[in-house]
């Protein structure tokens, strides 16, 4: 009680709120570093090129604690790449959130953008998923970032 008086209620509730919010960060955080994302890849063509007619199909799997999860919103950022040191569009997504099924898998249709050599030139492009279920109070959420080098097989 003597500590409560010497640094006043007001700073005390101040407190406990603090450590509350932090005490719920810290439990979303260990809670959501159970749950693992991993992903494959499969263009229509067997190789990844920049080419809007070679879509490719992205499987992102779901596991906690090494078993499938079913039943999670896995939401992907639109895909994008670095051209001229400013982020641009690096095609589209058929749907950018989708659930896990039984065996924790999410399919994504990925339709890249057709290079052109002059104005955008095949080169690498950037995705990033995260589980929106796999957070319980502050919004932590599993996210997975990778990357597609367009540039590889045939050009």
């Amino acid at each position: 009680m003597k500590i409560i008086k010497k640094i006043g209620t007001k700073w005390t509730v101040v407190l406990l709120i603090v450590a509350v919010l932090a005490g719920c960060t810290l439990f979303d955080l260990i809670y959501a570093q159970s749950y693992e994302l991993s992903y494959t890849y499969t263009a229509k063509e067997g190789y990844l090129s920049a080419d809007s007619k070679n879509t490719v199909t992205i499987e992102v799997t779901l596991t906690r604690n090494g078993k499938p999860v079913s039943g999670h919103l896995l939401w992907m950022d639109s895909p994008t790449m670095i051209l001229d040191g400013e982020r641009v569009s690096g095609g589209d997504l058929k749907v950018n959130q989708v659930a896990t099924d039984e065996n924790g898998k999410a399919e994504y249709t990925y339709y890249p953008y057709t290079a052109n050599p002059k104005f955008k030139p095949a080169g690498v492009v950037d995705f990033s998923v995260r589980d929106l279920d796999s957070s319980i109070i502050v919004e932590i959420y599993v996210q997975e970032k990778f990357s597609l080098d367009l540039r590889t097989g045939e050009d």
